[in-house]
């Protein structure tokens, strides 16, 4: 029976391996109408959490970056689901936990955390520091430090868990495939911070602030999209770039005041301030790999 587990075991890695455009991710799952990651609970009474959502139609899907076969250049990644809900239990007090799951050769999840956040880096030397994940984008294979190495391990993370002394206070399911797009939203805001919380889980490589218009002016037409690339704030005595900024957690900018978006007209090169009331705006990001 050992041999024949083996070989199944083997034809499911093969069949389960990857094929997908984005490695090393969350791919799919329960989702809210506006497209939002929903597999977590919002809090917990308790220091655990448990999924909420995942059934046969929607079941969390994770692909497990394991390098390139040498042999064949395919790529040699673990997919790995779940249709019944998945539970994080002893998570520690007072910080902040990461949920990941390590994905089986059948693709069974089973769930872990750690307090450390998990390291992306081009290449390098894996930490070997207890419960620390560090992934080489460059070979695209992760490893988890265990205190004295760290051996190569088919882990995704999927979320955090904020926590109290005893219970989970908030959480962050991340966004699938790497990708987050953003829900228009009308008017355009001046004068004030604007900001949108990406969920990716790093820091995205590419993002972007892009406005929609909804009333034709300036020869614009509805539909027509410009970036933070193409616009500018007007000071009153100097004008500035949008300052668009990014970290681990979201997108900000700060719409100036008093006319924020300055930019040209559509097809002259005529300087047009933007009418708040005619355009929407959304922020999009990218994990970039």
């Amino acid at each position: 029976m050992s041999n024949f587990t083996h070989l199944l075991n083997c034809i499911n890695a093969l069949v389960l391996s990857g094929g997908s455009a984005v490695r090393q991710v969350v791919t799919s799952g329960p989702v809210t109408t506006g497209g939002v990651p929903s597999f977590l609970p919002a809090t917990s009474v308790s220091l655990s959490v448990t999924s909420v959502g995942l059934t046969g139609t929607t079941p969390l899907t994770v692909t497990a970056a394991n390098g390139n076969d040498p042999a064949t250049g395919k790529q040699r990644d673990f997919v790995g689901f779940s249709a019944s809900n998945l539970a994080w239990s002893g998570l520690v007090a007072n910080t902040t936990n990461y949920l990941y799951v390590t994905v089986a050769a059948n693709g069974t999840l089973t769930t872990a955390s750690t307090i450390r956040e998990p390291v992306y880096q081009a290449g390098g030397t894996p930490s070997i520091q207890s419960g620390q994940f560090t992934f080489n984008i460059g070979e695209m294979k992760g490893y988890l430090g265990n205190g004295s190495l760290a051996p190569q391990a088919n882990v995704v993370f999927v979320g955090e868990a904020a926590t109290s002394p005893t219970t989970v206070t908030s959480t962050i399911p991340y966004a699938y495939n790497g990708v987050f797009e953003g829900l228009l939203a009308w008017p355009l805001v001046a004068g004030n911070w604007v900001a949108s919380n990406h969920n990716i889980g790093i820091k995205p490589t590419f993002y972007d602030f892009i406005v929609v218009n909804v009333t034709p002016e300036h020869g614009y037409i509805v539909g027509d999209t410009l970036h933070a690339a193409s616009l500018i704030g007007n000071y009153g005595t100097f004008t500035l770039p949008l300052a668009l900024t990014a970290n681990r957690g979201g997108l900000t900018f700060f719409a100036t005041s008093p006319t924020p978006y300055v930019t040209s007209n559509k097809g002259s090169a005529v300087s047009v301030t933007l009418t708040l009331a005619n355009w929407q705006y959304k922020f999009v990001a990218r994990r970039g790999w």
